[in-house]
């Protein structure tokens, strides 16, 4: 169900901010770096779109999993931030200026 398509849409993005992180960490690009921000702003919009998914009374999961999709959902938004905070450490290692949050 939709669900299950936004955890999927949300597993590729986050693949996708690693494999973009390991080149910044590799390259020391800053503009790769800025990059991260944005492309983890996508992993934020679903992440509030799953949330209003499960929070809507018609939603026809159950508990359990509006708790586990709820979970998986929070630890795909935290890996996001997390790949964003390695791009503002490369930019302020290579230009010494920190990006603000």
């Amino acid at each position: 169900g939709e669900t299950e398509e936004i955890l999927n849409r949300m597993g590729r993005a986050a693949t996708a901010l690693a494999g973009l992180a390991e080149q910044v960490l590799r390259t020391h690009d800053p503009e790769l770096a800025t990059e991260l921000g944005r492309r983890d702003d996508e992993l934020d919009e679903l992440h509030r779109r799953l949330l209003t998914l499960i929070e809507d009374p018609t939603w026809p999961g159950s508990i359990p999993a509006a708790v586990d999709a709820t979970l998986l959902g929070r630890f795909y938004e935290r890996f996001g931030d997390h790949t964003v905070v390695v791009g503002r450490r490369v930019i302020f290692l290579v230009t010494g200026e920190p990006l603000s949050p």
